[in-house]
C-alpha cells in the first residue's frame, strides 16, 4: 500500500467539460452507467441481451483524449431484474446472475479503457434496493458474483466496493439517536456485515462517501455523531479488524453543500439538509483542507473525488435542486445551456491547491521488422522524457512517466523510420503496454 500518495478526481456529468478538469489539474473522473438504460429488456426478440452501448464509447474516447482515468459507477437495475419474492432473507431481491452477465460484457468492452468499476451505490440505503430494507449479505452476494466475471474479462480493472451513505450513529461508544436517514442501515454496521457475509476477497478497493455535513474536515467524527469527513477513519478501522489493511480506500464522493437562496429551502431535495450547508468561502476552504488532511494522515487513501464538478451547469436539475448547490460549476439558469458557466470560489481554490502525491506511469513495447523479428539496437525516444535502446528481444520500457499524452519515435540503422506514435495516453500508475513499432528495411 503506497504512502504519501494521493490522487485527485471529480464527478463529471458532461465529458465536454473535461477541459475544466484539465484546468483543475485533476486526473480522474467518475461517471455513471445505469444498467436500466443499457439493458431495458431481459432479451431481444432474437434471444440475446439488448445492450445499448452507443454513448459509452464517447465517454471513453474523451477520457483518453484528455489523458484522464475513468471510473464507471454501475447501478440502477431495470424493472425486469427485480424479483417479486426471495427464497431466504439472505437471497438478494435482484437477479444477481443477470447483473454479473452485464458486468462481464461491460468489462470486455472497457478493457484497456476503464480503470475500475464501482459496484452499485450506497447499498445501505433502501433506495438502492427498490425500497427494501438493506441487507449486507445481499451486497456481499453481488460482489461475489461480479468480481470473478470482471476479472476474467479484464484482470487489470479494479473492482471497487460502493461507498456507503454516511449515516453516523455507531462508533462513538454511546447509544444511537434517531437517524436523519430513515430506513438506512448504519454504515459501520453495514460494512461489518459485509465482511461477516464473505465480501472480503471480492473487491480491490473499498469506497467511502465522507461528506463534511457542514463541519470542518479535521473534526473528530464523534463530535458530530459520525457525520463528518473523518468518518472514513472509523470505516478504515473495521477493514483493519477484518485483516484488510492491505487494501486502499477511495473517497468516491465527498464535498460540502453551499447555502441556497431562502426560497430554495422548500424544495424537496433540501428536506432535512439545510443544516449541512456552508457559505461558498467555507466550501472552498474545507475542500482544500480535506485534501491536505487526507494526504498527511491517510496513507491508505488512494483517490478523493469531489462531488461534483459540473452538475450545476447541466439542465438535469431545476434551479433550487441541492445537486446544483454542491457543484463547483453552475449556470444561473440551468435550462439556458447557451449561458456562460460560472465558477464557485472552490474551483479557483482547488486549481491553486498544491497536488503532491501523483504516481507516475509506464510505457513499454517492442520494435520488430516487417517479418516480425525483434530489432536489437533500435533507439526509441519518448519526447520530453528520454530514450531507450532495445536489446536482443527488441523490447523497450520507460518507467516513471508523468501522466498525460505522449509521443514516441523509433529508429534503427538499415531501416526506414516509422511514423511517430502520437497521443499515447499515460495515466497514474498505469502500465501502457504494446506500444510497438514495425520497421521496414531500407532497399539496397
Amino acid at each position: 500500500m503506497p504512502s504519501n500518495y494521493l490522487s485527485y478526481g471529480a464527478h463529471l456529468a458532461n465529458v465536454e467539460n473535461l477541459s475544466l478538469l484539465d484546468e483543475l489539474g485533476f486526473t480522474w473522473f467518475i461517471t455513471y452507467l445505469d444498467w436500466s438504460e443499457i439493458e431495458r429488456e431481459d432479451v431481444t426478440p432474437q434471444g440475446g441481451p439488448p445492450y445499448r452501448w452507443e454513448f459509452i464509447q464517447d465517454i471513453l474516447s474523451a477520457a483518453v483524449a484528455h489523458g484522464k482515468q475513468v471510473i464507471l459507477r454501475v447501478s440502477h437495475a431495470p424493472d425486469w431484474a427485480w424479483r417479486s419474492s426471495q427464497e431466504s432473507e439472505d437471497d438478494p431481491p435482484l437477479n444477481i446472475q443477470a447483473f454479473a452477465d452485464f458486468m462481464a460484457d461491460l468489462a470486455r468492452r472497457g478493457r484497456g479503457w476503464v480503470r475500475g468499476y464501482v459496484i452499485w451505490n450506497e447499498p445501505n440505503l433502501p433506495l438502492e434496493w427498490n425500497g427494501r430494507a438493506p441487507q449486507p449479505a445481499w451486497y456481499a452476494r453481488m460482489l461475489q458474483a461480479v468480481y470473478p466475471r470482471i476479472k476474467a474479462e479484464d484482470p487489470d480493472a479494479w473492482v471497487i466496493a460502493a461507498g456507503l451513505a454516511t449515516v453516523g450513529q455507531e462508533g462513538c461508544g454511546r447509544a444511537p439517536s434517531a437517524t436523519p436517514f430513515p430506513g438506512a442501515v448504519d454504515d459501520l454496521a453495514f460494512l461489518r456485515g459485509m465482511y461477516q457475509a464473505g465480501a472480503q476477497g471480492y473487491f480491490d478497493i473499498l469506497g467511502t462517501h465522507p461528506y463534511g455535513f457542514g463541519q470542518p474536515p479535521e473534526l473528530d467524527p464523534c463530535r458530530a455523531n459520525g457525520l463528518a469527513f473523518r468518518r472514513a477513519e472509523q470505516q478504515r478501522a473495521i477493514m483493519e479488524q477484518f485483516g484488510d489493511a492491505g487494501k486502499e480506500m477511495w473517497a468516491l464522493e465527498f464535498g460540502w453543500l453551499t447555502t441556497p437562496p431562502q426560497e430554495c429551502l422548500a424544495h424537496p431535495s433540501w428536506q432535512d439538509r439545510e443544516w449541512q450547508a456552508v457559505d461558498e468561502a467555507s466550501q472552498a476552504d474545507y475542500l482544500v483542507r480535506a485534501y491536505d488532511y487526507a494526504y498527511r494522515n491517510w496513507p491508505w487513501m488512494g483517490v478523493l473525488f469531489v462531488y461534483n464538478l459540473d452538475f450545476g451547469a447541466e439542465g438535469h436539475y431545476d434551479y433550487c435542486h441541492s445537486e446544483r448547490w454542491i457543484s463547483l460549476l453552475y449556470r444561473p439558469n440551468p435550462q439556458d445551456e447557451a449561458s456562460a458557466i460560472q465558477r464557485r470560489p472552490a474551483f479557483a481554490a482547488l486549481k491553486a491547491m498544491p497536488k503532491p502525491g501523483y504516481l507516475p506511469g509506464e510505457i513499454s513495447g517492442q520494435v520488430r521488422d516487417s517479418l516480425g523479428n525483434p530489432v536489437a539496437g533500435a533507439v526509441v525516444r519518448l519526447l520530453g522524457v528520454g530514450l531507450r535502446v532495445t536489446g536482443a528481444d527488441g523490447v523497450y520500457r520507460f518507467e516513471q512517466v508523468p501522466p498525460g499524452m505522449h509521443t514516441l519515435v523509433a529508429e534503427a540503422p538499415g531501416f526506414i523510420p516509422p511514423e511517430p506514435r502520437e497521443g499515447v495516453a499515460v495515466f497514474e500508475s498505469w502500465r501502457q503496454r504494446d506500444v510497438d513499432f514495425i520497421l521496414v528495411p531500407l532497399l539496397d
